[in-house]
């Protein structure tokens, strides 16, 4: 959404844009890197081009933008086309990071006539800029730590068979 808004500062549009320049890391290359149509919300969604022409399109990215309403805007396709993505070893790396999982993107946007706007980087897309465990870099550290954990009726109760403190099995423990 900042792109969006430093674009009209720059009195330029996304018409007037040549390339964008996308520096992530390994897995958003691997993943999220689409250059085939995409069909459905669930390919929108996992395609991070898409997830950067909508906001400079529109200044927003919200549920609703996933879909075929949305989508057959061909601004979007014609700016995805636009991008490209390029691996950053030192994001790769704290992406890896047990104590960091960050997952950073920096962005660059060059104009026909040659100018460009600053880079802007984030580490943490998802959420605050200063809590490494948040999003689903959290969720997937706690299945690794304890994978049974969220299937588990020991979880519930302390006990694996299910059985509370009075003998019952159930969701009554702690009562």
């Amino acid at each position: 959404m900042t792109l969006h808004a430093k674009l009209g500062q720059a009195g330029k549009s996304v018409e007037n844009i040549r390339e964008i320049t996308i520096r992530t890391h390994e897995a958003a290359i691997r993943i999220i890197d689409k250059k085939d149509p995409l069909n459905n919300p669930a390919d929108r969604d996992h395609c991070i081009q898409y997830m950067i022409a909508v906001p400079l399109i529109f200044g927003r990215l919200t549920a609703s933008d996933y879909e075929d309403a949305v989508a057959q805007d061909s601004r979007i396709d014609a700016l995805r086309a636009k991008m490209i993505c390029v691996e950053d070893p030192q994001y790769t790396k704290d992406y890896h990071d047990s104590g960091k999982h960050s997952i950073a993107n920096a962005l660059t946007v060059e104009f026909d006539d040659g100018s460009a706007l600053d880079e802007i980087a984030v580490e943490y897309p998802d959420r605050s800029q200063t809590s490494p465990r948040r999003g689903h870099c959290a969720a997937r550290r706690e299945v690794q730590d304890e994978p049974r954990a969220p299937f588990s009726a020991e979880a519930a109760t302390g006990d694996p068979r299910g059985i509370t403190g009075s003998g019952k099995a159930g969701s009554d423990a702690g009562q």
